[in-house]
């Protein structure tokens, strides 16, 4: 009789020493959960809040960098021989980052941080989906950066893009905003694409543009 207590014994002490080991996965799962959590929160912030657009100034400044955006694996800014834009740029960038160095170079300014790039960066490729009450200061940003004004003749104002994908989503924006509001053209020998706001829908939507655009401005000279 004494075997088997023996062998009841041996189990008992088996049983025991499994118990450690599911301790011990449960105790190097949660670190696992814990570290890819840190990393995670290290990932969006990299030492600053994580940043959403929400605003019609923030909008514009999409709509700007779109056109003429400068973007590093770690850095992103503006290039641009403006310097009302450059300064406007680096005003969004100490508005919402302050801790961050703002560094220039002759015609950009940008500031490094990687969670921002990957931020805009994925506005570069996708569906474009903005609030309909930023549209005007989103395509303030688009004229400002590759628009032209002509307040000579009856062009009124044209957009001009480098491929069918990016020129084809602003469209989409402003048909869903008011239906018959752009034309597009495709230029072949410039490799453009541009899209012109039509008469009606410019006369519109001009107000609205002008609260945010530094080229429509009223002219000083």
């Amino acid at each position: 009789m004494a075997r088997p207590e023996r062998v009841t014994a041996s189990l008992t002490v088996m049983s025991l020493i499994f118990k450690p080991a599911h301790i011990g996965e449960v105790l190097i799962s949660g670190f696992i959960r814990a570290r890819i959590i840190l990393l995670k929160k290290q990932d969006n912030t990299e030492g600053s809040t994580v940043f959403t657009f929400k605003t019609s100034d923030d909008y514009y400044i999409l709509g700007l960098w779109l056109a003429d955006g400068y973007w590093r694996t770690s850095s992103i800014g503006l290039t641009s021989v403006t310097d009302d834009l450059i300064e406007r740029f680096k005003e969004f960038l100490i508005n919402n980052f302050p801790e961050r160095t703002i560094k220039h170079g002759k015609y950009c300014v940008y500031i490094n941080m990687r969670a921002l790039v990957r931020i805009f960066m994925k506005f570069k490729s996708g569906d474009l989906v903005i609030p309909k009450k930023f549209i005007p200061a989103y395509f303030a940003g688009r004229i400002d950066g590759d628009g032209h004004v002509d307040r000579k003749h009856r062009s009124g104002i044209r957009i001009a893009y480098g491929d069918e994908f990016d020129a084809r989503r602003d469209e989409s924006l402003l048909l869903a905003y008011q239906e018959n509001s752009v034309s597009v053209y495709r230029y072949k020998t410039a490799r453009t694409w541009v899209i012109y706001l039509r008469k009606n829908f410019l006369q519109a939507i001009l107000p609205k543009l002008s609260l945010y655009s530094w080229k429509l401005l009223p002219r000083r000279d």
